[in-house]
């Protein structure tokens, strides 16, 4: 059994709003689905280096020079180390750049990680533009305060004249926090191109709609239903479904097909 009915279509082709997008279009990930996985990844990735880069006891080395009697001496925002051994700092060597550096750490690992909880839940959740925008802020604040943890070079630490011993180099936390910055940059732009979604992308129940070769195509999820066979056996039913297919044309007219089949 088929009916199809075709109306003027109210906003013409692949007019989505308030439909939610699809993960597949056109035998592809959508736009919408894809992009938005792209900023979680993202994210999540610029998550675990900021807070690698915060608790790794080797972000900075003060290297021994040659024949000299020392050894290299490593140091992170909140430990160093000594013979592979991380160690927290004494109150002589956390003076206000350190400081700094903590605080800032802190934070970009913070709200960094509260971005990323929220992007999960986007997943679930339709989020509309200005929830996009307000993440986007987010982490355009996140990526200079981990910029900020830099401050550690400016830090006694770095500064105190040891003999034998040469000044801060970089070492793995500062090439995590540059890496974390650059991720938190990218995710932010990536999320600033994310549209309004009134429906989750794991969709549990709805519908969705995509514009494939010039026509919006709108399928909705179909409810299995019971009906005896045609041929009249008694006592045996057929599972069959509801599919609603729903085309709209170029010229602007929406055609909507509801068809039972077997299942």
């Amino acid at each position: 059994m088929s009916t199809t009915t075709k109306q003027p279509s109210p906003g013409g082709c692949c007019n989505t709003r308030n439909i939610g997008p699809p993960v597949m279009c056109c035998g592809k990930p959508s736009a919408p689905f894809a992009l938005q996985i792209a900023a979680l990844s993202v994210v999540a990735v610029g998550f675990l280096f900021s807070a690698g880069a915060v608790g790794t006891c080797d972000f900075v080395t003060r290297k021994a020079m040659e024949y000299a009697d020392a050894r290299d001496i490593k140091g992170g925002i909140f430990s160093f180390n000594i013979d592979e051994d991380c160690r927290t700092y004494n109150d002589y060597y956390v003076d206000s750049p350190m400081e700094v550096a903590q605080a800032f750490g802190i934070l970009a690992s913070l709200f960094g990680g509260l971005v990323l909880v929220t992007m999960v839940v986007s997943l679930f959740v339709g989020f509309p533009r200005w929830a996009w925008l307000t993440l986007m802020i987010v982490l355009c604040c996140v990526a200079p305060s981990q910029l900020i943890t830099l401050s550690m070079y400016g830090a006694y630490f770095c500064t105190d004249e040891i003999s034998g011993v040469e000044d801060c180099t970089p070492d793995a936390g500062t090439y995590l926090t540059l890496i974390a910055f650059c991720l938190w940059i990218t995710g932010a732009i990536l999320i600033c191109r994310l549209p309004s979604m009134d429906k989750a992308i794991v969709n549990c129940g709805g519908g969705s709609c995509c514009c494939c070769n010039g026509s919006q195509q709108c399928n909705k999820y179909p409810k299995n239903q019971q009906h005896r066979s045609a041929g009249g056996t008694a006592g045996v039913a057929v599972r069959r479904k509801k599919v609603t297919t729903e085309v709209v044309d170029l010229s602007g007219v929406r055609t909507i097909t509801t068809e039972i089949v077997p299942i």
